[in-house]
């Protein structure tokens, strides 16, 4: 690879029914599941993708989020640049099993580790059971940053992507992400935003 060019291998974490390989299906192929079987033990996927300057040869790594299979979950963190933690936004349970992950990667993943939460099906924002407030203050202590999607819809796939790129970029610079409080405001607003416009009827589904 040249000088622009990287190979990023991503891991995605979260518990079993949060759609982390629908997730991986959308970025890669663009394509939904509608009926998906639990992950066992792992998928692999991959993806070259092009922004703000770089390629990013994305290597994904889907592990399993059965209880059974965390043992074998950390043998994955070798090498990993970013770890991606799912939940479900209609699955309170599924965000407070996000410590257990954190746990994980602190003991076994890399130190320089991109560590981001994403909150899925935000297609269901109706469903959903969890405030921005939360999701941004456990986000601000526990990870880089947080993005909201929607794997079935696509909404916010390609941001979560393209915002991994310069993150990663700010990290093997080695320059501090200063700028990742107001990022988090001006999501809480746009989002507020959002759902005004739905409850409406202005807007379809989507996500910033």
């Amino acid at each position: 690879m040249d000088q622009n060019s990287q190979e990023v291998k991503v891991i995605l974490l979260g518990d079993v029914g949060v759609g982390k390989s629908n997730i991986a299906f959308r970025f890669t192929n663009d394509f939904f599941l509608e009926e998906s079987e639990p992950t066992l033990n792992s998928n692999f996927m991959s993806k070259t993708f092009s922004y703000n300057g770089t390629t990013s040869e994305f290597k994904i790594w889907d592990t399993a989020g059965n209880e059974k299979f965390r043992s074998m979950t950390s043998l994955y963190f070798k090498r990993a640049k970013v770890a991606l933690i799912v939940f479900d936004i209609t699955r309170k349970d599924t965000f407070y099993g996000i410590t257990s992950w954190i746990k994980q990667l602190n003991d076994n993943a890399p130190s320089d580790i991109l560590i981001a939460l994403v909150g899925n099906k935000t297609d269901l924002v109706d469903q959903e059971q969890l405030s921005m407030d939360e999701i941004a203050a456990f986000a601000k202590d526990n990870a880089h940053f947080f993005s909201m999607v929607s794997a079935k819809d696509g909404s916010g796939i390609e941001g979560l992507f393209q915002k991994i790129v310069l993150e990663r970029q700010m990290i093997d610079l080695g320059i501090p992400p200063s700028e990742m409080e107001q990022s988090i405001k001006i999501k809480k607003k746009q989002f507020s935003e959002l759902q005004k416009k739905r409850v409406a009827g202005q807007t379809p589904p989507c996500c910033p």
